[in-house]
């Protein structure tokens, strides 16, 4: 046997991966890595973690076989799901999913994957599926390319990229933060060919997609994303066609999933309770809710929760006094904390209507500031800038006046927003936790917690810049808003657990050996699947939107006052 740290793997299965990985890679690559004792641990360590993982891949999908695997039909109605995130959490997610979905309604299991040779071929086959679509079976055409290159024509120089369509009405920002993401850069150069290109695709998944909807009888869509075009195509066409779309992924440990069933819940896909539904609530289940956000909100950083989200957030400079220490501002200056974003990460996920990107807001965020100088700014960068990789807001923020301060990403965020009197964020989840702690808020755009009315959000780019001047003015949140900030936060962000009768998975950036050794042990309990299948279908049946909110309210309901009817949320 060989070990490396905590997983264990055969001999032979290392060393068979070992020379797939090694022909694999380029001459010229291997050659510098010989010649860079760095570059050899580090690909020595890719080694070791590709072989590992491949190995702990092949368990899980013998386990599914055995364990899990469901029936498959050759005809009758279908569910469609994706293996496109090769992720372990995401297939257990999806098992558990179909296990609550009425089995009349998944007769036909199929599967979108980008070609025959994608690993996850094997997971998908090892849970059932029996009917596959290769997306790279669908090659580009001359019509996309003229339909890419059309578009293009009409969107120079706009900034409100909801203002342009593609031909079947998908939004042009979707093909925006896609090459966003893909190239990992903070802005798109919307003369370039990785745009083109990336309208031209839109165009061939669309057909792609379309060729499916004429094939299948399809009663569900289950996707792990909503944003990137070979997903959003098909959110987008699942609307059109009346065919149930599911946005179904993990955050904060718990598995998330919101029902689109509409353009306005495609412009906001994430779980959410709208505030209307929840002051529809009775009073009684309000209160509890508002004591649950409290106290959420008060041991935020502290659970133990493995999510790369939380755990950088919280980390650093531990308190406000050692920022103010520090920084030594003087105690009459008010001090406003910009909060920055990850900068490729779909910044129109919420309907972004003010600005082109993050990029562009920033430029114009520090042209204002620097004039500003009765107010001491912060500009705190994401938690998790370094970690994602690629553009940094020190990139972007250099030759700063004295009154502007470039904060270290190692500064915490909570740390952060206690020692400013004001908050700015685009449409950050600090918007929620420093409202519910009794700070002003200015978003810069549309947010999902826009209807709440905690947070001051500018409905325009002149608005913006005219309540960013005046951002020492504005009214401190009341109470009420507090308790709402954090009944918000709770609802929108916090994980659910054994109370809700829902599991926690290790989050997706730990180490194999814990996430795969997790997945392993709840296959041999069927009980799990069955008793999360059930959730998944208490959520369906209630036909809610959000699925870990639906069960945060429900839980209180029967708790406290054995109220189970279900309202909208």
């Amino acid at each position: 046997m060989i070990t490396f740290g905590s997983d264990i793997v055969t001999g032979n299965a290392y060393l068979l991966n070992l020379v797939i990985l090694l022909c694999e890679m380029k001459l010229k690559k291997f050659f510098f890595s010989a010649a860079s004792p760095a570059a050899w641990y580090r690909q020595i360590k890719r080694t070791c973690h590709y072989v590992t993982k491949s190995w702990y891949w092949s368990k899980l999908d013998k386990s599914y076989s055995e364990y899990l695997s469901l029936e498959s039909d050759s005809e009758g109605t279908a569910v469609l799901v994706e293996g496109l995130w090769d992720n372990p959490n995401q297939f257990y997610r999806l098992r558990a999913f179909l296990e609550g979905l009425d089995p009349s309604k998944r007769q036909v299991l199929a599967a979108v994957v980008r070609n025959k040779r994608d690993r996850s071929v094997s997971t998908l086959k090892s849970l059932g599926f029996k009917k596959f679509y290769y997306i790279d079976d669908c090659p580009e055409i001359d019509s996309d390319r003229f339909a890419g290159q059309s578009l293009r024509d009409r969107h120079r120089k706009l900034v409100n990229l909801r203002s342009l369509t593609l031909t079947t009405g998908l939004p042009v920002f979707v093909v925006y933060d896609t090459v966003l993401k893909n190239k990992r850069t903070p802005t798109v150069n919307v003369e370039g060919d990785d745009y083109l290109a990336a309208l031209a695709d839109a165009a061939r998944l669309d057909r792609f997609y379309s060729a499916i909807l004429k094939e299948l009888n399809l009663s569900a869509v289950v996707f792990s994303h909503p944003w990137k075009t070979e997903f959003a195509v098909m959110a987008w066409k699942s609307i059109q066609h009346n065919v149930a779309f599911f946005h179904l992924n993990g955050m904060y440990e718990s598995m998330r999933i919101r029902a689109i069933k509409s353009v306005d819940d495609f412009l906001l896909p994430i779980e959410v309770c709208k505030y209307k539904d929840f002051r529809n609530l009775p009073n009684m289940v309000k209160e509890k809710l508002y004591q649950r956000g409290r106290d959420y909100l008060q041991t935020r950083g502290n659970t133990g929760n493995t999510d790369i989200n939380e755990t950088m957030a919280f980390s650093g400079i531990p308190t406000a006094e050692d920022l103010a220490s520090n920084l030594k501002i003087p105690p009459s200056k008010h001090v406003c904390l910009i909060c920055g974003h990850a900068w490729f990460d779909f910044p129109h996920a919420f309907g972004m209507a003010n600005f082109r990107d993050f990029v562009d807001w920033f430029e114009v965020t520090l042209e204002v500031i620097a004039k500003k100088t009765d107010i001491v700014w912060l500009l705190k960068p994401h938690p998790t800038e370094e970690w994602y990789g690629g553009a940094r807001m020190r990139d972007f923020a250099s030759n700063l006046p004295s009154h502007v301060i470039l904060l270290e990403e190692e500064v915490s965020t909570e740390a952060a927003q206690e020692f400013a009197d004001s908050i700015v964020t685009v449409h950050g989840t600090i918007g929620m936790e420093a409202a519910a702690r009794g700070k002003p808020v200015l978003c810069a755009d549309k947010n999902p917690y826009l209807d709440w009315e905690f947070a001051t959000t500018a409905q325009s780019r002149q608005q913006y810049i005219e309540l960013l001047k005046g951002v020492n003015q504005l009214k401190q949140p009341s109470s009420q808003k507090m308790d709402e900030a954090a009944t918000c936060l709770y609802l929108n962000v916090a994980p659910t657990d054994e109370e809700h009768g829902l599991i926690k998975l290790v989050a997706d950036h730990e180490q194999p050996s814990l996430i795969f050794g997790n997945l392993l042990e709840l296959c041999k309990k069927p009980n799990s699947i069955v008793e999360q299948g059930q959730k998944v279908r208490d959520w369906l049946n209630s036909d809610t939107h959000s699925f870990s909110v639906y069960h945060k309210i429900r839980a209180v309901k029967q708790l406290d006052i054995g109220n189970d009817n279900d309202k909208e949320v």
